[in-house]
């Protein structure tokens, strides 16, 4: 078997510190022009918002990373922390993501993968 192992483009800590733990311990994907600016920065403008992809059995978990954080209530039925930068915390898997969404790239970093359709 022919395996490569691939390094993240940039450090996560380029990424705001609750997207980064959330991709970390709940092997969360990132997406969105969020994934495409972390994929290659010097292309990509700073997103606007971060959209954060976790799977529904762990998002009760992730969501404790944002006590006492002010949040609303997403079009995904996830929640929207109120900026800067605004991150949406999905809670869906990603399959369902690419049947849904009209995205074509996410990025997860444990490990780190680059999934594109």
């Amino acid at each position: 078997m022919n395996e490569r192992i691939i390094k993240a483009p940039y450090s996560p800590s380029t990424l705001p510190s609750v997207v980064r733990v959330t991709l970390l311990l709940h092997r969360a994907y990132l997406v969105g022009s969020a994934a495409e600016w972390y994929i290659d920065q010097a292309a990509h403008p700073f997103p606007r918002d971060f959209d954060v992809l976790i799977d529904p059995h762990a998002y009760q978990d992730a969501c404790k990373l944002l006590t006492g954080a002010d949040v609303r209530i997403n079009s995904f039925g996830g929640v929207t922390t109120i900026g800067p930068p605004p991150i949406d915390m999905i809670p869906m898997d990603l399959g369902e993501y690419i049947k849904r969404c009209s995205g074509n790239i996410a990025v997860s970093l444990m490990p780190f993968k680059v999934v594109r359709w």
